[in-house]
Formats: structure tokens, C-alpha cells, sequence
């Protein structure tokens, strides 16, 4: 589903005409209307949207008219049609053509995407179970052991702290993209004190206690991130009113 962001100041007049246009283009393309609204001047909308002039509609983070940004940001924008017309309105053939463009290429890959953020705490969760081999007598074991199935013994503690810190980074700088996103940090709170838990059972006070819980919480916080991206990208009802 693509997320479909509809930005605006409050004093603009266009913004009526504006939603109009966006529930034309869904209607067009026989899909249940769905955006998530931004105010340029609410305190809790994210930094990025008071680049744009009102009223702007993106898809997927990108301006249905191509622009990146808009010179007459905090204003109201005028827009140049196919025919050589302007109006204060997108037509509904850009908002078209950028909701169809969603359909004809994966774009989760071009982003930090859910997906790839769950995979990432998948390593994160095998290198924190991996046991330390931190007696050298027993190598002989592991090394016979490992050798009866074919398989070379090789002494992996060395790379499992900067392994292992590696992709707890890799996961939190997940949350910390997808929080930008959103204007909602408190997964990236839980992810980050989560990780702590885990460096420190792991490699500090060797306890599985702290481990677990470590994992709990990251995987938490990645689910509840997740959540948030999801109910933004479905936050429709209030969307579709009226000024």
C-alpha cells in the first residue's frame, strides 16, 4: 500500500479543492482512500514537511509534481499543468501517475524498509545466543566435535562483539529513519536501552537474564515501529474531511 502524505497550511484556500483531487485520483484507480495529513505549523509534524508549500501531496516521500521542494514553502503553491494552465491544485493525473508508479516497482527497497529492519535484528538474535568459546582446552573438543560432520573449528569470539554491535546499530538506525518519519521516538528509546541490555549481559556480566530481556525489548520495538508506519499509512477516515 502506498503512504500517501497530504501537507498544508491551515490559511491556504485551496486546500478543499485539493483533497478533492486526491479522492478523485483513488476513486480513479478503485482504491479505498488512505493519507496522513500534515500541518506545516502543528508542532508535531515532522521537520521535512515545512519544506513544502500548501497544499502538497506525496507519495511514498515524493512530491506528485517532481519537485523535491517547494520555493514557496509555508505558502501556497501554484501549479503548472500539461495544457499550460496553473491552478493552486495538483492535477489528478499527477496524483495518478505517482500512485501507479508505486504499483510497477518495489519501493520498500529504495527505503529503510520494515522488512529489511526485521532482518536485521535476526543476526542480532543469533550472535547474542552464539556461546563464547573462552577456554582454550576446550577447542580440542569443539574442534573433534565439529570435524566428525565435516565442518572446520574456527574461533569466532574474537568478531562477536563488533559483530553483534554491528547490527544492533544497523536495527536501532531502523527505528531512528522510521522515528524521523513519524515524529514518534519512543521505539528508538526502547530499541537503544534494549541493546545496551544486550552488550552488557553479553559481554559484561555474562547474564542470560539481561540477554533475554535485551531481546524481548528490541524485538518489541521493532514490532511497535513497524505498527506506527503501518497506522500512519491507513490513518484515512480523518483524512478524508472537509475543512
Amino acid at each position: 500500500m502506498a503512504f500517501v502524505e497530504f501537507i498544508y497550511e491551515k490559511n491556504c484556500p485551496n486546500i478543499a479543492k485539493a483533497r478533492m483531487q486526491l479522492l478523485r485520483a483513488f476513486s480513479a484507480l478503485k482504491i479505498k482512500p488512505h493519507w496522513l495529513e500534515w500541518e506545516v505549523n502543528d508542532a508535531e509534524a515532522p521537520e521535512y514537511v515545512r519544506q513544502y508549500g500548501s497544499p502538497t501531496i506525496m507519495v511514498d516521500g515524493r512530491d506528485v509534481d517532481g519537485t523535491k521542494f517547494s520555493d514557496n514553502a509555508n505558502h501556497c503553491r501554484l501549479y503548472l499543468h500539461s495544457d499550460n494552465t496553473s491552478s493552486g491544485v495538483p492535477a489528478v493525473e499527477s496524483i495518478m501517475q505517482a500512485m501507479q508508479g508505486y504499483h510497477h516497482k518495489d519501493v520498500r527497497s529504495s527505503r529503510f524498509p520494515d522488512s529489511g529492519l526485521k532482518a536485521t535484528t535476526i543476526p542480532v538474535i543469533f550472535f547474542s545466543l552464539l556461546p563464547k568459546l573462552i577456554c582454550p582446552f576446550c577447542w580440542p573438543l569443539y574442534t573433534g566435535l565439529l570435524g566428525s560432520v565435516g565442518i572446520n573449528f574456527i574461533n569466532y569470539t574474537p568478531y562477536l562483539f563488533p559483530l553483534l554491535t554491528l547490527f544492533l546499530i544497523l536495527t536501532v538506525s531502523g527505528l531512528i529513519y522510521g522515528a524521523r518519519r513519524k515524529n514518534k521516538y519512543a521505539p528508538v528509546c526502547l530499541g537503544g536501552l534494549s541493546s545496551l541490555l544486550i552488550l552488557i549481559g553479553k559481554f559484561l556480566n555474562e547474564t542470560d537474564i539481561f540477554i533475554y530481556i535485551g531481546l524481548t525489548g528490541l524485538i518489541v520495538s521493532v514490532i511497535w515501529q513497524s505498527r506506527i508506519n503501518f497506522s500512519g499509512n491507513r490513518d484515512s477516515c480523518s483524512a478524508c474531511k472537509s475543512d
